[in-house]
């Protein structure tokens, strides 16, 4: 009696240590976020990558404005496990979640405080000297992005060294998110 309660108990393990292997999880679980606020962030990218500028000097040529969602309800949702997956959830290899965004990015716009140039004075629309520009996921799409950042490479060198960045998003639901830079000098 005592063998055969063992041998139910190791083949009930067996059972669900390759049934999780296959099954549910064979494909990513998607799970959908929404970005409720962004913040602006000045990056230097005269390295390799850009990277978070220690600085409130950096060389225009080199300036990125990075833009990080704050992702409502992520972590929420990185704790939701779907279930009959334990198996593949604590031995598998091939189970992951994809985190995405509920809406899309529909327009960016990008405005300084300051004066830009001549034809670009404070609250102008600055579009036209930035492109979309992600270095740690190239595949990112600025309308249909699947990170919680996205970086706009500057392209143009402005009169006035001073400049502070508001940034505007807008999503596919007419919602906004937006958030002004610190004071930035591009030399």
């Amino acid at each position: 009696m005592n063998q055969r309660f063992t041998l139910k108990v190791l083949l009930f393990f067996t059972i669900l240590f390759f049934g999780g292997c296959s099954g549910c999880c064979d494909e990513s679980i998607e799970i959908l976020i929404e970005a409720s606020d962004v913040h602006g962030v000045h990056l230097n990218n005269a390295g390799q990558f850009p990277v978070l500028s220690s600085s409130n000097v950096i060389p225009a040529e080199a300036y990125v404005l990075g833009a990080y969602f704050d992702l409502e309800d992520y972590l929420a949702a990185k704790r939701e496990i779907a279930p009959f997956c334990l198996g593949q959830k604590a031995f598998a290899l091939s189970c992951w979640e994809e985190y995405r965004s509920v809406h899309n990015i529909a327009r960016w716009d990008i405005s300084s405080l300051y004066d830009f140039d001549e034809a670009h004075p404070a609250g102008t629309l600055l579009n036209e000297y930035f492109v979309v520009y992600n270095s740690l996921d190239i595949n990112t799409s600025i309308w249909d992005y699947q990170s919680d950042t996205v970086q706009f490479a500057l392209f143009a060198t402005p009169d006035s060294s001073r400049q502070q960045f508001v940034l505007d998003i807008y999503f596919d639901n007419d919602s906004l998110v937006r958030d002004t830079t610190e004071v930035v000098w591009l030399n």
